[in-house]
């Protein structure tokens, strides 16, 4: 029975450890869309107080979608703003579909969603509050089946 416990309480401390090494991120946030549609002209901001700039960092980026959304692509333009001013302006394309042409990503109910890397291995630079904002391309005024968008903010593996 002692050997027992023990075992149990060794596989506790293991479980424990993993958890603990995982990098947590710095900012993990979602806005949805009640109406399940994404105004062209709706520019979706998050914002990350950095402490630490010199750390590296991975930005990613996770649109949710409708089962039904007709679009394989969704092409959105990100601004990442600095406290100092800078400003960084990335194009991206989120792929909607996989390869057999069904949707990619994961999906819970009827909801999909994918994500994708804005910036990795990358360093803020300076201390403070700075401001991702992100649209979508699209030629529609309203991107129809969009549930949210999301940002995730994640020290990078390699440092």
């Amino acid at each position: 029975m002692g050997k027992y416990i023990r075992n149990i309480v060794l596989l506790l401390l293991v479980l424990v450890s993993c958890g603990c090494s995982q990098k947590q991120p710095i900012l993990e946030e979602t806005v949805s869309f009640p109406n399940h549609a994404w105004n062209r002209f709706n520019k979706v901001p998050f914002q990350v107080t950095v402490r630490n700039p010199e750390t590296y960092y991975d930005i990613l980026l996770r649109v949710s979608f409708m089962d039904g959304f007709p679009y394989d692509e969704i092409p959105v333009n990100t601004v990442l703003k600095s406290p100092d001013g800078q400003v960084n302006v990335m194009r991206k394309v989120l792929g909607t579909r996989n390869a057999d042409g069904g949707y990619a990503g994961t999906v819970f109910g009827d909801v999909w969603t994918v994500e994708k890397a804005v910036h990795t291995h990358r360093k803020f630079g300076k201390e403070g509050v700075h401001t991702l904002e992100v649209e979508h391309l699209t030629q529609y005024f309203d991107l129809d089946g969009i549930v949210s968008v999301g940002c995730v903010i994640v020290p990078s593996k390699e440092q």
